[in-house]
């Protein structure tokens, strides 16, 4: 797959660099595409309906180095969708490398909620949710931060 290959030469690039990691390209709204060594991973439990989207919301570091972070998936558009909200931080902040660098994110919540998301473009909708029992750690590595990209890997 052509987008696999180009993704991969990315990734490459930007392990064999000397950059640092750049904190500040990190916050930010971003578009989620998945994909996996063979092509587009299909294990995502959101419906591909050509008008869904999912997203990531990541916020600043507040003062204990944990910073926002809310992942959306439409189930039928950006008026139906799951959130999940939590909080990410460096593994090892002291650790310069931009590549790869280790995640940690902590999951508090989830909802299931009707109304506009956060990273809708559309008129807002007041938004009402159901609480979702989700929460736990996982960890994720940032292979590639860019101003317009982000690569991250689970």
């Amino acid at each position: 797959l052509e987008v696999g290959r180009l993704l991969t030469e990315i990734i490459n690039q930007e392990q064999s660099s000397s950059k640092t990691w750049d904190a500040k390209l990190f916050p930010g709204t971003w578009k989620l595409v998945y994909f996996e060594r063979g092509g587009v991973d299909r294990r995502i439990p959101f419906p591909e309906f050509g008008f869904n989207d999912q997203y990531q919301i990541f916020g600043n570091d507040n003062n204990d180095n944990a910073a926002s972070v809310t992942n959306i998936g439409e189930l039928w558009g950006p008026n139906l969708f799951v959130q999940v909200l939590g909080t990410y931080r460096e593994v090892d902040p002291s650790s310069p490398s931009s590549s790869p660098k280790r995640l940690e994110a902590n999951i508090s919540g989830g909802q299931f909620c009707i109304g506009s998301h956060p990273a809708a473009a559309a008129d807002p909708i007041a938004k009402k949710c159901v609480y979702l029992p989700i929460e736990g750690v996982g960890l994720f590595e940032s292979l590639y931060l860019g101003p317009r990209l982000r690569i991250l890997q689970n």
